[in-house]
């Protein structure tokens, strides 16, 4: 048999000169099907979107156009030759007819080592990184390359309110300010930092900038921008990073508003003695196993040839709306990303359960020394005897609990989900 046209013009292979592949497609997707259906592991939208990700394949193997139309036709011209190898069940069948929209088409830039890396989750199933991502990934949001469903950080609004004034030792801190007001814990923990001799730039991310109250804050801080809120703390980070001149900077913190605390500026000073002492060029308070190993964001602390490579890692962030990609993309990338220049990462409170430890283990680590608390922590109502907690550590528990008040009295009307990353 000769080839035929396809109608745009472009050379096909008939589909019945490809007789090996067909064979293959028919045992393959009859696999599938019958191994799929039989044990009810999926529902019908799933399934299809199984069948279609490996018939996409065997079409690519042909080199034939990869599109949903040319594959649907595949299925039906495939039963048609051989009904008792192909018997795609009707179901499927007018599933594909009846929501051709919720088929996935692989993309075409689809990134198997950046998926693979970026979530670790996937080795573990066994699953091949294409397949998951047309099976649980795209459902879940999860992103085909480090360029997809993203934004550059500087889509965001920024406001320079205070030029900024680095030392040797900087830290950024953003904190989201729900109506425009700042949560009456973050000047206490302001005031340590500058207590601590390290230069401070405040980043306030809000959903409207002309309506934060910044007066209280100029002379608290080193420099103060005002971000319209998108990207978590990450991408507030990265933006900012690009309005300051690091020259001379030795170390840089990492900080946000998710903890109540220093209790005292003792107990604060000891952390940063351990800091400095530290020979690692990335210090975290705080680790976690979950997913993969990897520094928890809420501190941490870049020192000497890790300046540099935390000021590259900042430059390929980017604006996600969602926070667990957010976390996959970049907290738990982090360490590992100094790892591979090298250079050394390591916790001050060193955890090995497969846990939150700032969350499940909070009283553990406040009779360790740790001088916060959680925000989530005293937010949930289940939560009991934080008070005499912080009370017993010297903490004026009054200013937690305004904090407290504030956010769930303001945040009625807002996404707090997507302000800080509360659990970094």
């Amino acid at each position: 048999m000769t080839g035929r046209q396809h109608r745009s013009g472009g050379p096909e292979t008939d589909l019945g000169e490809g007789d090996v592949i067909m064979a293959r497609a028919n045992e393959r997707v009859q696999l599938l099907v019958n191994e799929l259906r039989d044990a009810r592991r999926f529902p019908i939208r799933q399934l299809t979107n199984l069948v279609l990700f490996h018939v996409l394949r065997f079409l690519a193997s042909a080199s034939l156009p990869l599109s949903q139309r040319r594959s649907r036709r595949f299925l039906r011209s495939a039963e048609k030759r051989d009904p008792d190898r192909m018997a795609i069940p009707d179901t499927f069948i007018k599933f594909l007819d009846r929501y051709p929209e919720a088929l996935i088409t692989p993309p075409k830039d689809f990134d198997t080592d950046w998926y693979t890396l970026t979530y670790p989750d996937v080795n573990k199933s066994l699953c091949d990184p294409l397949e998951h991502f047309m099976l649980y990934g795209h459902a879940e949001g999860r992103r085909a390359n480090s360029l997809h469903r993203s934004k550059d950080v500087a889509h965001a609004r920024l406001d320079k309110l205070k030029e900024p004034q680095p030392s040797d030792e900087l830290a950024l801190f953003v904190t989201f300010a729900p109506g425009g007001k700042i949560k009456p814990h973050v000047p206490q923990y302001l005031c340590a930092l500058k207590q601590a001799g390290i230069s401070t730039i405040l980043i306030v991310a809000a959903d409207n900038p002309d309506a934060v109250q910044t007066v209280d804050l100029i002379e608290k801080v080193d420099g103060l921008f005002v971000r319209q809120n998108g990207g978590f703390d990450f991408a507030a980070w990265a933006h900012v990073a690009r309005e300051i001149e690091f020259t001379g900077v030795r170390s840089i913190f990492l900080v946000n508003d998710s903890l109540v605390g220093p209790f005292t500026i003792k107990g604060f000073n000891h952390i940063l003695a351990r800091v400095r002492g530290s020979d690692a060029e990335l210090i975290g308070m705080t680790n976690s196993i979950e997913l993969k190993q990897h520094l928890q964001s809420y501190f941490v602390v870049a020192k000497n040839d890790g300046v540099g490579a935390l000021l590259d890692f900042l430059k390929t962030v980017r604006i996600l709306e969602d926070k667990w990609q957010v976390i996959f993309s970049y907290e738990i990338q982090m360490a590992s990303y100094f790892r591979s220049r090298g250079l050394t990462a390591e916790p001050l409170f060193p955890s090995f359960e497969s846990t939150n430890p700032t969350v499940q283990l909070w009283r553990e680590l406040i009779a360790q020394g740790f001088p916060f608390v959680k925000v989530e922590v005293i937010r949930n109502p289940n939560t009991i005897g934080w008070k005499s907690v912080l009370r017993a550590e010297g903490f004026d528990v009054e200013v937690a609990e305004k904090s407290v008040d504030l956010i769930n009295t303001l945040t009625n009307n807002e996404t707090i989900s997507n302000k800080t990353t509360e659990n970094q």
